[in-house]
């Protein structure tokens, strides 16, 4: 009886064997390691641009920033609004032109919102006011320059840097 029972367990541990070191499952073991490897990718590819990826903007009350990706397409035009200095952004396609958004430095104008403070480079602080522009009905665009010029308006919340948020 006992020589069955051994030769039983014999075989048991064959058969185990056999299914934990044969050619399926390194295979399994291959392609989990590749899957892991796609997500590794897939998150270093959604880690924010580096510092260097900004364009910097001087104005009398300190330097702002911009997505240099996005810079060559703005133009500014500055100003003074209800005696704050004002800087309006804006782009141009197929000769229309878009308001993106106009900041207001050192005093509130019209609707604006308030959107953080600037630090000059004599230390001074000063108070930045945004108001969004309507840019109205993009939808004869192509659209990735829709969303070119969406990316453009929404770099308001990127302007002051990490000091204005």
């Amino acid at each position: 009886m006992k020589k069955i029972a051994w030769i039983l367990l014999a075989g048991m541990m064959i058969f185990a064997m056999a299914g934990c070191g044969g050619p399926g499952s390194q295979k399994e073991k291959t392609e989990t390691e590749a899957a892991a490897a796609q997500t590794d990718d897939e998150e270093a590819q959604a880690i924010p641009v580096p510092e260097e990826a900004w364009e910097v903007i001087t104005t009398p009350y300190g330097d702002l920033r911009y997505p240099a990706a996005l810079y060559p397409d703005l133009q500014r035009e500055e100003g003074q609004a209800d005696g704050a200095y004002s800087m309006a952004f804006r782009t141009a396609e197929d000769g229309v032109v878009y308001d993106l958004f106009t900041l207001y430095i050192g005093g509130e104008a019209g609707d604006a919102t308030y959107l953080g403070s600037l630090t000059g480079k004599d230390g001074s602080e000063n108070e930045v006011y945004v108001l969004p522009g309507e840019l109205g009905d993009l939808s004869g665009l192509d659209g990735e320059v829709q969303d070119r010029i969406y990316a453009m308006q929404e770099a308001l919340n990127e302007v002051l840097g990490e000091e204005g948020e």
